[in-house]
């Protein structure tokens, strides 16, 4: 498909999350408050103010509307969009309370129901990640400079998983027969697999569209892919009213047999493909 954004684009995109991330850091360095919203999750001014940053500054890049994690219209018209930015202004908002730098801004553009740009960004280390389809390699940058993205294959099957792991999760695991595992905040999860430290990360609990968006667009411009569980497609986005993700896997560098075990496990585990509790 002709690609939806400019260079010039692509650019502003960058400066833009960088400005962001400079007004989220000065909250991460100091004391603030945490609330809790209304679905007991937390968030704090810095999420508020990077969402309206975001949503103010995007449609001057290319106007398109906004939906943001902390801003979703009452009304789901998202629908009925054909183009539009799908923004997490702070994910990983725990990893930011608790200032392990395992967070970053994801921003999205989704074009009929498809992930087609994808931007993280992780303030802490002013490392940005962003491609939009057609690309077939992730662009980096660290401190406003381009650097290489390692592409290297894991030495052992590793998952990335996240701290929500049951014994579903470990039950799917042991589908296979070797592999080692480790703990990873927010959609950074989806750069330790494009940079060849883990090879999937398996996602057996709710996450919201904001969540996977960026970051399957970046994987799958690298090879990589981002399945469903329940019937092995892609994840799509603005399809229901609820913004809620199927259980799903990403990965690279898994073969078909692997990916075939995990599924047909996924579907002994979960028979009539349910997807309650945190598992």
């Amino acid at each position: 498909m002709m690609k939806l954004l400019t260079d010039k684009q692509l650019q502003a995109l960058h400066s833009l999350a960088v400005r962001v991330g400079e007004g989220i850091l000065a909250t991460y360095h100091k004391d603030f408050d945490v609330f809790i919203k209304n679905d007991a999750s937390p968030v704090t001014q810095a999420d508020l103010d990077a969402s309206e940053q975001l949503e103010n500054d995007l449609p001057h890049i290319a106007p398109y509307p906004v939906l943001s994690e902390e801003n979703t219209p009452a009304k789901p018209d998202w629908t009925t969009w054909e183009t539009y930015w799908l923004i997490d202004p702070i994910d990983g908002t725990r990893h930011f309370i608790n200032k392990t730098g395992d967070f970053c801004i994801c921003i999205a553009l989704i074009h009929r129901h498809r992930a087609v740009f994808g931007l993280l960004y992780q303030p802490t280390t002013q490392t940005a990640w962003l491609a939009q389809s057609g690309d077939t390699a992730v662009n980096k940058f660290v401190n406003g400079k381009a650097v290489s993205v390692t592409d290297s294959r894991p030495t052992q099957l590793t998952a990335t998983l996240s701290s929500c792991l049951g014994t579903k999760t470990q039950q799917l695991m042991q589908s296979l027969p070797d592999y080692t595992w480790y703990r990873r905040g927010s959609a950074l999860k989806y750069v330790d697999i494009i940079e060849g430290k883990a090879t999937l990360y398996p996602k057996m609990w709710d996450t919201c569209e904001w969540d996977s968006a960026a970051g399957q667009c970046l994987l799958e411009c690298c090879g990589g892919k981002v399945l469903r569980f329940d019937n092995g497609e892609a994840l799509t986005y603005g399809m229901t009213d609820n913004l809620v993700n199927p259980h799903f896997i990403a990965y690279r560098y898994l073969g078909d047999e692997a990916i075939q075990q995990l599924l047909s496990a996924y579907r002994q585990i979960y028979p009539a493909a349910s997807q309650i509790g945190c598992s």
